[in-house]
């Protein structure tokens, strides 16, 4: 499992061309997850 934050001024999701959510000045967070992760490996990645 794998996380990637970024600063961003501005960031939208868009399924099928509609935008089905925002955000202005914020932080991004990409989240990486394989088969083999496991619950306590998203744990870990939380608290940290």
């Amino acid at each position: 499992m794998r996380a990637v934050v970024q600063r961003v001024k501005r960031a939208q999701v868009e399924v099928n061309e509609d935008c089905v959510g925002s955000i202005e000045v914020g932080l991004l967070v990409y989240v990486g997850i394989h088969t083999r992760d496991e619950a306590a490996d998203a744990s870990v990645l939380s608290n940290n």
